[in-house]
């Protein structure tokens, strides 16, 4: 079983993805697209898994990151093909951008630790979610949800935060495959510039203190979405 890794940041790692993908034996392909020339980025992949990571950019910012076009191009092919597909923050964009979804600044930026409520549904129960959970976001924009798509969660600051497609293409505005060392390495990167003030926005300290269970409550949430797509 093969797996592609689209990364757009060297801090957004797939985290807690890369574990799974490794007790499951996955060969596991990382492109990272920031270090790529845009002529270099294939159209097509022989994988059985894909999966979109976060990044700071919008998708949107095409003129600037040239491969982002070319990105567009390789995950519609893919999702064509019926390969599974987990795409979370700018990758669900990503994929909500290539159904023709807009994707527009969020009302409220959130950044920290937040709850999130999931639509009881026949979809939610087969994915074993809990009805809600506390999870990792940040995020400045935010996807509506494409044509024919099902809601699958939303949160108090933000109206969409997971939806599906086919059955197979799922889509998050949460990160449940954060580690500490990742989100130490997002408030390095990230924190000055994307801090504003707003009732979901944390300070470093509100982020950096929760529980570890946090952390093992959002990897199972990562298990029971792969275990879903691969099954």
């Amino acid at each position: 079983m093969k797996a592609l890794i689209l990364q757009h940041a060297s801090f957004e790692t797939p985290g807690y993805i890369l574990d799974w993908l490794k007790i499951h034996q996955y060969e596991t392909i990382i492109l990272k697209l920031y270090e790529m020339d845009e002529k270099n980025i294939p159209l097509s992949y022989n994988i059985n898994l894909l999966i979109i990571m976060g990044g700071p950019m919008s998708v949107h910012d095409e003129k600037k990151y040239k491969w982002l076009s070319k990105e567009k191009q390789l995950i519609k092919n893919l999702i064509n093909k019926n390969i599974p597909t987990l795409g979370i923050c700018l990758g669900a964009q990503l994929i909500a951008d290539v159904y023709d979804a807009h994707i527009t600044i969020a009302k409220h930026k959130e950044i920290g630790w937040f709850p999130i409520q999931v639509m009881q549904s026949k979809e939610s129960k087969k994915i074993k979610w809990p009805e809600n959970f506390v999870t990792f976001l940040w995020h400045g924009e935010q996807f509506d949800i494409p044509a024919h798509t099902k809601l699958l969660a939303f949160s108090q600051g933000c109206p969409h935060q997971a939806f599906m497609i086919k059955n197979n293409v799922i889509g998050l505005q949460f990160h449940p495959e954060m580690t500490l060392t990742m989100i130490q390495n997002m408030i390095e990167n990230c924190y000055d510039q994307d801090k504003t003030l707003s009732p979901f926005v944390q300070s470093i300290k509100e982020i950096l203190s929760v529980p570890k269970e946090y952390y093992s409550i959002n990897h199972q949430i990562i298990d029971n979405l792969l275990s879903y797509l691969t099954t």
